[in-house]
């Protein structure tokens, strides 16, 4: 069992002691069996992940950030758990680009395939610094 599922289970642990299920809880925890749903798993895996890595102090959380200025964003593909980033800014409380690629998903994409997520799984971001204006060059 590697360091993420241990913490996965950890969580998933405490989680299910707290609302009683004390049994499935310690199977759980041990590394054995017991249903649970999976969303429930998917969280606790992901919480495991967000705990497990270090967010350097350039990167802040998602929720600070600033509407209207480009922000390089970072997450965590739920899919390959590979770090992801990419361009983006927000403007009348939606994220821009990944709005673009919901519309173009919905327009273009045959049926049953696979959506993009409508909430953006941004989970940080930088801020973009103001480009310097444009100086003439100073001739000798």
């Amino acid at each position: 069992m590697n360091e993420i599922e241990q913490k996965a289970r950890e969580l998933l642990t405490a989680q299910l002691h707290a609302v009683g299920f004390t049994r499935t809880a310690e199977a759980l925890k041990g590394g054995e069996g017991g249903y649970i749903r999976t969303e429930d798993a998917e969280n606790a895996i992901a919480a495991a992940l967000s705990q497990q890595q270090a967010v350097p102090e350039v990167w802040r959380p998602i929720a600070e950030a600033p509407e209207n200025h480009l922000c390089v964003v970072g997450w965590v593909d739920g899919e390959d758990g590979e770090e992801r980033h990419a361009f983006d800014y927000i403007e009348d409380g939606l994220w821009v680009n990944h709005q673009d690629c919901i519309d173009h998903a919905d327009a273009v994409a045959p049926a049953g395939s696979q959506m993009p997520a409508r909430n953006a799984p941004y989970r940080w971001f930088i801020e973009m610094p103001a480009m310097l204006a444009a100086r003439p060059e100073v001739q000798p």
